[in-house]
């Protein structure tokens, strides 16, 4: 009885093990990938827009003062710096003289960017160019910009599955 129940719990754990390394949720041990939807909400207030070449989502700050337009060439990744940049607006007028900041991290794990971005402004349209931002491990991210324009500050947070 007892060679009986030893195989059972042997097939069973083979059984689970075959099951987990064939599972399509896990990129660690799967070779393919999904595709992701075109559009889709990445946050409460947030509206994302994925295509082959250009990443974007966009959302109100907190106070609603400002919209926030985050985009990046490629949807972020792990590895190289990401390139990407914010355009900030108030109401239809573009916002070029702003001070603004970015922080972030991952909540789960306790830690922040494994780097210190700096972000510029571009030109007049409101445009700011994000450098030295880089995403470490794969997970859910939090990054975080605090803008001060027009004698109001308010700020924004982003939630990026990596």
């Amino acid at each position: 009885m007892t060679i009986k129940k030893s195989l059972s719990l042997k097939i069973l754990g083979c059984l689970i093990s075959t099951q987990f390394l064939f599972s399509c949720d896990s990129d660690q041990v799967s070779a393919h990938k999904h595709q992701e939807s075109g559009n889709r909400k990445s946050s409460d207030q947030a509206t994302s827009k994925d295509t082959s070449d250009h990443w974007t989502v966009s959302q109100l700050t907190e106070k609603q003062i400002f919209t926030v337009i985050f985009s990046c060439l490629k949807k972020p990744y792990v590895g190289d710096f990401q390139s990407c940049q914010l355009q900030i607006k108030q109401g239809d007028k573009e916002i070029s003289d702003a001070k603004v900041s970015i922080e972030g991290g991952m909540k789960m794990h306790g830690h922040g960017l494994p780097t210190s971005p700096k972000i510029s402004s571009i030109d007049a349209s409101g445009r700011y160019e994000i450098e030295g931002l880089e995403f470490s491990m794969p997970g859910d991210w939090v990054i975080g910009f605090r803008i001060s324009a027009n004698q109001q500050t308010d700020q924004t947070i982003f939630k990026l599955a990596i």
